[in-house]
């Protein structure tokens, strides 16, 4: 039996992961670096929303890439930001309980 997981994480928690640093990906809304471990197939991702955004799951990754609307400052209008798999299914779940 397997047990699906997806949640948030602070920054501390994954040490060994070679992420890219915070303030390369902060250049721009919806960047996105993950880590896959293959041995206990978990991924990790960092994904740039307001600010940096750290999540790891066992059941779902990156592809396929969403969009989602972000007010930009600069044009004064909502633009769309591409968003990875896993920030949409914890968006979509968030708050249920079971």
């Amino acid at each position: 039996m397997q047990i699906n997981s997806l949640g948030t994480l602070r920054k501390n928690r994954l040490k060994n992961c070679p992420f890219k640093d915070d303030r390369k990906l902060q250049e721009a809304k919806g960047r996105y670096d993950f880590w896959y471990d293959e041995n206990n197939k978990l991924i990790a991702v960092k994904w740039v929303d307001n600010k940096v955004v750290t999540l790891a799951s066992s059941f779902v990754g990156v592809q396929p890439l969403g969009s989602v609307k972000r007010w930009n400052a600069a044009e004064k209008r909502k633009v769309d930001v591409p968003c990875p798999k896993i920030v949409q299914q914890y968006n979509k779940h968030m708050g249920v309980s079971i």
